[in-house]
């Protein structure tokens, strides 16, 4: 159920965004998939028809298969974009969630609602993360298109690879995983680093710049765990899984589908793939759990007052004493 904090922070979330999908952003991907697998259900025909063509048939399969592959590198291209610019929403929603509040002056009003630092974090954290759901999801169709497509681009270099049960249910887990399971993973864990670094700014410029500073972190700290764990690793079914997942957090899953050749000629087994995506979704789940119980502290710690009732009597000004006495005359 969501929160009303929750809510609010969606409502606010989804007039921010200023992007909407339209017809040919959303299908954009879908036209090029379309269009290349036109090609190559067309380059058969072509084959058998010399005549349809002044030039020679192999300077016509030259040109052919560049149109294919030009095709193929542009999605390549484009599903990380998307992916990308889905977490830029992120980062911005994030990170002003909290720095607005303050920004406008109604974050300590917030806190003397009574509501406690969990509903507040978890409220915003949640919020963004639907708005970006609602925003965004259109755009899951396509990107699977296009992650299919890459698919067969990969599976066709190997004409004569077997492709038995196990094989087949790996290339399903790998193309579920690449589609949905990573991006909203990684959308999750940018929206909670991104309220995270709302709480230690006072802007939303200035959380950025924080968040800009988490990002690197993360981004060598992966690359520091892959320097340790590769000297330790030593069974190659295992690493061609392992680092692709490291690097998942990032780019969405990117790197698992661009290493599904190796997959395909190293055959790491289906019990492999699936404890690699257990160990991996139970990673993410309490990576963001971890930033997000982080966020709670520190908005303890900078609440702590407002958050816990007074001990001691306020101070009573004696302009307030002056106005009360007289109140009536």
């Amino acid at each position: 159920m969501e929160s009303p904090v929750g809510r609010v922070e969606r409502r606010h979330q989804r007039r921010a965004l200023t992007r909407k999908h339209t017809g040919w952003r959303t299908a954009i991907v879908p036209g090029i998939v379309l269009g290349a697998a036109v090609l190559a259900v067309l380059r058969p025909v072509i084959i058998d028809h010399p005549e349809w063509f002044y030039l020679n048939m192999s300077d016509v399969l030259l040109i052919w298969d560049a149109f294919i592959s030009g095709a193929t590198l542009v999605i390549t291209f484009l599903i990380p974009a998307q992916y990308f610019l889905a977490l830029s929403h992120a980062f911005t929603g994030g990170s002003s969630a909290i720095a607005r509040e303050r920004m406008n002056g109604t974050w300590e009003l917030l806190i003397l609602t009574g509501l406690d630092t969990r509903h507040l974090v978890m409220g915003k954290w949640a919020g963004t993360v639907r708005a970006l759901w609602l925003e965004w999801r259109v755009m899951l169709i396509p990107r699977f298109i296009g992650v299919c497509w890459l698919t067969i681009a990969t599976i066709a270099q190997f004409p004569g690879a077997r492709l038995n049960d196990g094989i087949l249910v790996l290339i399903v887990l790998v193309v579920i995983a690449v589609s949905f399971v990573l991006p909203l993973f990684g959308a999750a864990l940018a929206s909670a680093m991104s309220v995270f670094a709302s709480l230690l700014a006072k802007t939303p410029n200035g959380a950025r710049n924080v968040l800009i500073g988490f990002q690197m972190f993360t981004f060598f700290g992966l690359l520091a765990m892959v320097v340790v764990v590769f000297p330790v690793i030593f069974d190659a079914d295992w690493s061609v899984m392992f680092f692709p997942l490291i690097f998942g957090a990032i780019d969405g899953g990117l790197t698992l589908l661009l290493t599904l050749t190796s997959m395909l000629y190293q055959s790491p087994g289906l019990l492999t793939v699936v404890i690699a995506l257990m160990v991996y979704t139970l990673g993410m789940i309490t990576l963001i759990q971890l930033v997000l119980m982080l966020a709670r502290r520190i908005a303890r710690f900078q609440n702590v007052i407002a958050a816990e009732p007074l001990k001691t009597p306020m101070p009573v000004s004696q302009k307030t004493v002056y106005w009360t006495n007289n109140k009536g005359s």
